[in-house]
């Protein structure tokens, strides 16, 4: 049987705890709004990003902090920060994007080498836990799981911070796939948002399930010792297919 998956956190506008502002001439630009409305039991950081001069800004992710986590504070002065490129790891310890890939490799092989380039957090012990606790349910003895966390790198976006590290908003696609092991074995979809999605209360063919994850990491400074920390995370079902 599949579980269900919860629903994204309500966007609040405010109030504002604290916001980043990119530098720089080109384009996009990017903005970090943290906020945490009446209905938000934690603060969420949206990203909105302009994607010319002619352009407003466009919210593009909403991703709630995780509890026990602090987001880098602006530089004091009031001024904007430096964009990083996605590809640069100049003076960080993990350039943006492989900061994203090794998260993902991370969740898909929660035993692997990327398991320690962060520090623990809730968001990686919750999918790794669900994962886990799915494989070895005895209702999937006759079903063949698996998890692939995949970056989108089009969708990665960081900006440095006042102590020299950098703020990483990435996205991943999350595909979960259960199929039956032998002919005439099926899997169980009822009762869940599965069967609803499919009309299906069984299949005999397999799922395929796509979720959208919305991560932000905190890159310490190449000088610093310390790990990169998931500090906020969001997780969206996109689609139920049978195969």
């Amino acid at each position: 049987k599949v579980p269900d998956t919860e629903a994204p956190a309500a966007v609040a506008a405010s109030p504002l705890l604290t916001d980043l502002v990119s530098t720089g001439t080109g384009f996009p630009r990017t903005v970090v709004a943290v906020t945490q409305g009446e209905d938000n039991t934690v603060p969420q950081a949206l990203v909105l990003v302009q994607a010319s001069a002619r352009e407003n800004y466009k919210l593009v992710s909403a991703i709630q902090m995780l509890p026990g986590t602090t987001f880098p504070q602006p530089p004091a002065n009031g001024s904007g920060v430096e964009a990083v490129a996605a590809d640069s790891a100049e003076g960080l310890k993990l350039a943006p994007q492989a900061a994203v890939d090794a998260l993902a490799d991370a969740l898909t092989n929660p035993d692997g080498g990327n398991k320690e380039t962060f520090a623990p957090n809730s968001f990686a012990e919750a999918v790794t836990t669900f994962q886990a606790e799915v494989t070895a349910n005895p209702d999937n003895e006759f079903a063949t799981i698996t998890f692939k966390h995949t970056p989108v790198p089009s969708d990665t976006r960081a900006l440095r911070t006042a102590d020299g590290g950098a703020i990483v908003f990435g996205y991943m696609s999350h595909n979960y796939s259960s199929v039956p092991r032998e002919a005439g074995d099926s899997i169980n979809l009822e009762g869940t948002i599965y069967e609803t999605l499919t009309g299906e209360k069984n299949t005999e063919a397999g799922i395929d399930v796509t979720y959208g994850e919305a991560v932000m990491i905190y890159v310490p400074p190449a000088s610093d010792t310390g790990q990169a920390e998931v500090i906020g995370a969001g997780q969206e079902l996109l689609s139920a297919t049978l195969k």
